[in-house]
């Protein structure tokens, strides 16, 4: 009777504890708390009666995501919840991860509502704090998201792939292969925004997995984007707008092409050479070996 009343109280303090760390001014009081925090968790998830509880708190922590216009406070009491889960062996419920990685996930995604960079930064983070929890599960719901419909959510799920390939994620360099073949599916995507999002995931897997052959299996997309945008700009219908647009796509083409390692001992790292065929404006057709991308942008520049 006395262990379950001493886990009862400690419950009511965990949650005492989870609901008011903010009122910390100082970082090292923070990092008591969060001390703190992790030291409840450990000893609650020992306790099937408890553990549910804990779990609980995961959802009410989110809840609020439905109810308030500034979140910023709700992401960094989740945040806490992380960083003090990632230290206890433990399996979130599938339920509950999902619940969790949903709310957070439409919050980063939401369009409609503008978050500073900060709070994107918050958001951004509890996402991978949740992929080192659960690894497997996390890259499994960010690839369910690029099939999805709204433009916002297939960005976001770009960008957290990416972010997830510049963390050097173990569980993400294993599955590079399968998120690379899932990003494939998006290149003859139309839309600005989905278009620039690969670029950038490409942009980062390349920096972040520069000896990975899948890396290098989605580099001939950067010619081929230069040359779709290349064509739209000289069809010359496109509104003022559009062709801005289509010209930063081509700059962004441009910087990847310029940042890879295209000496002897960088290209001996890829198993096979790309050659790609680029139309350019004078309606000329250049064979570019990829050894050389640099001649790309010297044959862009002088028909600028």
């Amino acid at each position: 009777m006395e262990i379950q009343q001493i886990y009862q109280n400690l419950s009511q303090l965990f949650c005492t504890v989870l609901r008011n760390w903010q009122d910390c001014k100082e970082e090292k009081d923070k990092q008591a708390v969060l001390g703190a925090v992790a030291a409840m968790m450990a000893v609650l998830l020992q306790e099937e009666l408890c553990r549910e509880h804990v779990w609980e708190q995961l959802l009410w922590l989110v809840h609020p995501y439905q109810e308030v216009q500034d979140t910023c406070r709700v992401t960094k009491s989740l945040s806490i919840f992380l960083e003090a889960l990632e230290g206890v062996q433990s399996v979130i419920p599938k339920d509950k991860f999902l619940a969790i990685t949903s709310a957070v996930f439409y919050q980063l995604s939401d369009d409609t509502k503008e978050h500073s960079e900060a709070d994107r930064a918050e958001l951004t983070h509890c996402i991978l704090l949740q992929a080192r929890i659960c690894p497997e599960e996390t890259v499994q719901f960010l690839q369910s998201q690029l099939g999805a419909d709204r433009e916002a959510g297939c960005v976001a799920a770009l960008g957290l792939l990416a972010a997830l390939a510049r963390s050097d994620e173990p569980t993400m360099t294993e599955k590079l292969p399968q998120v690379v073949e899932a990003v494939q599916c998006l290149c003859s995507d139309p839309r600005i925004q989905v278009r620039r999002a690969v670029l950038h995931f490409i942009k980062d897997v390349l920096s972040a997995n520069a000896r990975s052959c899948s890396a290098w299996d989605v580099v001939g997309h950067i010619f081929r984007e230069f040359s779709r945008t290349t064509g739209r700009r000289a069809a010359g219908d496109l509104s003022a707008q559009e062709a801005q647009e289509e010209g930063a796509l081509q700059e962004l083409c441009m910087d990847i092409l310029g940042s890879l390692d295209v000496s002897a001992s960088g290209m001996s790292k890829v198993s096979h050479n790309l050659t790609c065929c680029h139309s350019l404006p004078s309606h000329h057709v250049f064979l570019i070996p990829f050894q050389h991308p640099r001649s790309l942008l010297q044959c862009r520049r002088q028909e600028c």
